[in-house]
């Protein structure tokens, strides 16, 4: 159980950190983040800071959710099955 709830965690940490980080992006540059696929013309300084920045900030989520994941299991309120 604690393997699926880790992985629920970290999954669901990890695409909120991304559409936070897209809403972000569009606030402060007035554009959406680049894409691979629509944004074949973005600056390659502008692609390298969005990549750097996402993955810094997505791993940084899953790595809470699975803290807080392990320490909700650790507890002893989850239901037993």
């Amino acid at each position: 159980m604690e393997r699926v709830v880790s992985t629920v965690a970290a999954i669901a940490a990890g695409l909120i950190a991304n559409q936070g980080l897209k809403l972000l992006w569009k606030g402060i540059t007035g554009h959406t983040p680049p894409d691979d696929e629509k944004d074949s013309d973005a600056p390659i300084a502008e692609i390298v800071i969005f990549a750097a920045v996402s993955g810094a900030l997505v791993a940084l989520a899953r790595t809470y959710a699975n803290r807080g994941a392990h320490k909700w299991l650790a507890s002893g309120t989850v239901p037993k099955r």
